[in-house]
Order: structure tokens, then C-alpha cells, then sequence
């Protein structure tokens, strides 16, 4: 094992992200922000500072390009190690007043998860407000490349699956493989953010908050400028742009590569993950409009407008919100937390179980009820056109029951720091499918049960459960096997 290998590139990816630290530093100077500005240009030094040292210190004694071992490590390192970087503009500026806050939002940005600790976003300092977003964007499509380089070579869970419409180069080495995906997938991931913004502005969306808003529906990360959510806009119109774009993000990216390839549409209507997110996504509509029409006494039009938005930001797992939360009936948060926890498609920026694990697992569901009838048949389990075969079933169904003993084990150590055992529940969901909903008001049920008033040890405990669930368990547990150090 050579921690040097993965220290390098940690170092390159650290300029990078100073580099980014620009664009909210040039958006203080346009808005007379210079104390912001100020704090920005400190925070990308001490970035730049950190990255060149690792650079200088691992660049003369790495002895190889990272390897997959290698590779794991990094993923760690970048979605630990990052956020600290990007939680120093929010404290130097005394948005976040504590450690905890700030890293929690950072965490929050870098993992497209969408909690905040952040409240009176409608006054907010433009910079801070373009900070996260920006977060988000950078977070979103080091998710894509990271699922399309490494977690699917890993192949737990049932990652062997995954279909990747761009070749990957197997015999090449994992650095020219992470930058040949990084060049294909920014050009496509950065096309859908500007046409995402221009739409957005042209529906009637003001030109900065359109921006920043692109930046957090293509990563489906959910950050917003307003406190109250996309509802504050009460534009139909805004609302159908996002959801083009929510599932758009929440959707394999190197799909959208193929169809900019000139493959057309097949490649979409092809795939059974891409079918069953927008099945989940009608269902959940349906459901939900009817459960506002009978509960909350909402007109038809109202409550199908609220129920596709809700369900279409559910399953991707942008978090997005309309209406008034505390006016919903509890079939609403419940179904949402449901969504959540399914998820969008392998390959793209969203959390969550994805699709392809929950197919998987409803034909297994299918399979054992044959099995009823013909407890001695053979029954074959196909995804699409792909035969899945017993190992991989195991892997699918582990994965599973991992994910639920470490969402029993987060929701009883955050009882155990004083949260209300329900607000654990939502929380420890949403944190760990990336999907925090803005402030938690919609999960809590109430306000002033957000992530705000959470104990500092809470907010640490969400903050690795963030991770968790973006490096999708297996990358974090891996390192805790002793064979895989031995190999």
C-alpha cells in the first residue's frame, strides 16, 4: 500500500478546489461583500498552501499511479478531508458559529445531501449562497466519476450491474482512467447545468438564483436560496424545469454520453433502472395527490402539482420542497423517507439504495413467491436482458441488510445524544441516502426541530453518515478487512 499514491492526487484535487474558492470570492466583490471576499481569498490560500505541500511532499516519493487499493483510500480522504477545506469560508465569515456547523454544511454541500444548519437564506450573502452550490455541483460530478472508476470495479453490492454506456479502459492505469471519465462526463454534467440555468432564468427565475440553483438540481444535492425552498418561487413553470432536471441528475450519466453520442433515446428506454425511477416517481405522485386531496382537502390541480414535485424530489434524493410542511398529512414524510431510502440510478449523482439494488430486491421478493408453489423449481432472476446470478443476489441482499443495521445503529446512538426517537429516524434516513431535505422541517414534522437545533454530537455523527452513504458503505468497510491490506 502506498499512502503516497493517493496523497498526490488528494493534493491536485485540493488546488482544484481552491481554485473554485474564486468564483464566490468574484461573486462578494460584485456585491460589495468584502469581508466575505476577504475570507474566501484566505480560505483558497490556505487550500492552495495545504494542496502544494501534499503535492511537493508526495510527489517525490509516490512510486506508482494509484492502484484500486489506492483508490478506495483516496475516495475517504476526498470526501473527509474536502469538506474541512470547503467548512473554513463559513466559519472565517461567522455564518456557522461553531466546528460543528460549518463542517456539517460543508459535508452536507460536498456529499449532495442538502441538510442545513443555515437559516434566513433569503438574506443571505450572495457568496456564502453561490459557495454552496458550487459545493454541490463539484460534489455531484466527483460522485459520477467515482461510481464510474471505482465503485463499479469494486463490484460489492451488486455494483456488477451497473451498465456503463462509455468505455472505461480496464488496461489502463486508474489515474488515466479517472481523468478520461472526468473529461467525458464535466463536458455533459456542465452542458445540463447552463441549459438548466437559462430555462430557469427565462421561466422567470432571477439570474443568480437560477445559477445557483442549476449548480444544486443537477447534483441533486438540494441546497436553496431561499428558506422556503422552491415553494417561496410559487411558479408552476420553475417547478417543471426542475423536475426535467432533478431526473435528469438522478439518471446514469454516461447514458446522457451515449445519447450525445448520437445514440438517441434507446439507450434510456433500454435500461430498466431508468423505467423504474420514473415508475416510482408516477406511483408516488399519485399516491401522494391523493392523500392531499383527501387529507388536506387540496384541489386536484394543487395537490397532483405538489405530489409530482414532492415525489420526483423524493427519489431522486434532491430534497427539494413546496408547501407548507406542517400542513401535510403523515403519509407524506413517511412515503418521501421511503423514496429516499430507493433512490435514483446507479451512475448518476443521486443517494440512496439505487434503483438497480431495489429492482434486484423485488425480484427476489418475486422469485421466493414462486417458490411457494415450486419449492423444488429452479427460477432464474433476470435485470432486463442480463441473467443475475446467485453470488450477485447474495451481494445485493448484504448490501441491504448492511445498510439497515447501520441506519438502526445511527438512529439509536442519535436518541442516545437526546434527539427525539422519531427526528432520528428521518434524520439518520436522510443522511445516509443523501437526501436531507433542506432544514429538516419537512422530515421533523415541526419547526424547530431542524438540523439547526441538533447537539454538536449529533451534527458529527450526520456528517459521517453523509459519508457513509456517498461512498456507499462497502468503500469504508473494505478498510477494514485485513485482506484487502495484504493484497
Amino acid at each position: 500500500m502506498s499512502f503516497a499514491s493517493a496523497f498526490l492526487p488528494l493534493g491536485w484535487a485540493l488546488g482544484a478546489f481552491a481554485l473554485s474558492m474564486l468564483l464566490p470570492a468574484l461573486t462578494a466583490f460584485g456585491y460589495d461583500e468584502s469581508e466575505q471576499a476577504q475570507a474566501f481569498l484566505i480560505s483558497a490560500l490556505l487550500t492552495a498552501f495545504s494542496a502544494g505541500a501534499l503535492i511537493i511532499a508526495a510527489r517525490g516519493v509516490a512510486p506508482r499511479p494509484p492502484r484500486r487499493r489506492e483508490g478506495f483510500v483516496l475516495a475517504i480522504l476526498l470526501w473527509t478531508i474536502l469538506p474541512a477545506f470547503g467548512a473554513l469560508p463559513f466559519y472565517n465569515i461567522g455564518i456557522a458559529t461553531t466546528a460543528a456547523d460549518a463542517y456539517f454544511e460543508a459535508v452536507s454541500g460536498f456529499t449532495t445531501t442538502g441538510a442545513t444548519v443555515f437559516d434566513q437564506l433569503d438574506i443571505a450573502e450572495r457568496s456564502v449562497l453561490m459557495w454552496r452550490g458550487v459545493m454541490q455541483w463539484l460534489g455531484g460530478l466527483s460522485t459520477i466519476v467515482m461510481v464510474i472508476v471505482l465503485l463499479s470495479f469494486l463490484g460489492g453490492g451488486g455494483m456488477q450491474l451497473f451498465q456503463s454506456a462509455m468505455p472505461r479502459g480496464e488496461r489502463t492505469s486508474m489515474t488515466r482512467q479517472l481523468i478520461q471519465a472526468l473529461r467525458a462526463i464535466a463536458v455533459i454534467y456542465a452542458g445540463l447545468t447552463a441549459v438548466c440555468a437559462l430555462l430557469l432564468w427565462l421561466v422567470g427565475m432571477p439570474p443568480f438564483e437560477a445559477f445557483v440553483q442549476s449548480l444544486s438540481t443537477l447534483s441533486t444535492g438540494g441546497f436553496t436560496t431561499r428558506d422556503q425552498s422552491i415553494g417561496a418561487f410559487d411558479s408552476v413553470l420553475i417547478e417543471v424545469v426542475l423536475i426535467v432536471f432533478m431526473i435528469a441528475g438522478a439518471i446514469n450519466f454516461t447514458f446522457h454520453w451515449a445519447a450525445a453520442q448520437g445514440r438517441g433515446w434507446r439507450v434510456y428506454h433500454s435500461d430498466p433502472e431508468v423505467k423504474l425511477l420514473l415508475g416510482l416517481a408516477l406511483a408516488a405522485a399519485i399516491v401522494l395527490s391523493a392523500a392531499f386531496m383527501l387529507g388536506a382537502e387540496m384541489p386536484w390541480g394543487s395537490s397532483f402539482r405538489q405530489s409530482a414535485f414532492m415525489a420526483v424530489s423524493a427519489v431522486t434524493t434532491t430534497g427539494f420542497v413546496t408547501g407548507d410542511p406542517s400542513a401535510w398529512p403523515l403519509v407524506a414524510p413517511l412515503l418521501m423517507l421511503m423514496l429516499m431510502i430507493v433512490g435514483g440510478t446507479a451512475g448518476s449523482t443521486a443517494g440512496g439504495l439505487k434503483t438497480l439494488r431495489f429492482a434486484v430486491l423485488m425480484k427476489m421478493g418475486a422469485r421466493e413467491m414462486k417458490r411457494l408453489s415450486h419449492p423444488h423449481g429452479i427460477v432464474r432472476t433476470s435485470l432486463g436482458q442480463r441473467q443475475v446470478d446467485e453470488g450477485t443476489l447474495r451481494a445485493v441482499w448484504s448490501y441491504f441488510c448492511i445498510f439497515l443495521l447501520t441506519q438502526v445503529i445511527l438512529t439509536l446512538a442519535l436518541a442516545g445524544f437526546g434527539v427525539d426517537f422519531k427526528n432520528a429516524i428521518s434524520f439518520t434516513v436522510a443522511a445516509l441516502s443523501n437526501a436531507g431535505a433542506g432544514d429538516g422541517s419537512a422530515l421533523a414534522g415541526a419547526a424547530g426541530a431542524g438540523y439547526a437545533y441538533l447537539p454538536g454530537t449529533a451534527k458529527w455523527l450526520l456528517a459521517a453518515a453523509m459519508v457513509l452513504g456517498r461512498l456507499e458503505l462497502l468503500t469504508v468497510l473494505v478498510l477494514f478487512s485485513p485482506s484487502f491490506w495484504r493484497r
